[in-house]
């Protein structure tokens, strides 16, 4: 596997290996899109990495830590990863449900991370996976339309 590090945002993105010619690496590229400004691309590394190592919970810490050792973000380095978790689980989601407009179970309580408290979900706080598919953009979208932000 890979990661990108970007130096100029601080973000660190994973990716799976690819062997063939670096101008067909679709999903690289798509990445690296992502970190421009205007004109100017952000300065970045491509670290390669084993997935048994990235999956062994010490030893990634370790990789972590060696690859954003002179890094100040302000996120721990296991937060760029949980995030990129709850997005591959939501575009899987996203996927099984055939890719909707808007989604059958939006909100739902299976959706909802975290776990609930003895007392049951109310005192726990409403973070739902569903934040991190595609259909929350639309959601939102339709959200500032009825708001009238959109004039």
């Amino acid at each position: 596997m890979r990661l990108l590090k970007c130096n100029t945002c601080g973000t660190l993105e994973e990716l799976p290996d690819f062997d063939g010619p670096p101008e067909r690496d679709v999903l690289l590229d798509a990445l690296s899109s992502r970190h421009r400004t205007g004109d100017m691309e952000h300065l970045g590394n491509l670290i390669k990495i084993s997935q048994s190592d990235w999956d062994n919970a010490e030893r990634r810490k370790e990789i972590l830590k060696q690859v954003t050792s002179n890094d100040t973000t302000g996120f721990d380095p296991e937060f760029y990863a949980t995030k990129d978790t709850f997005q591959q689980d939501a575009m899987k989601c996203f996927n099984e449900h055939n890719r909707p407009e808007r989604c059958i179970d939006w909100q739902d309580d299976r959706k909802r991370l975290g776990n609930p408290t003895s007392a049951g979900w109310n005192n726990a706080p409403k973070i739902y996976l569903c934040a991190y598919c595609p259909v929350a953009s639309r959601v939102m979208v339709e959200k500032r339309a009825k708001r009238g932000d959109y004039k």
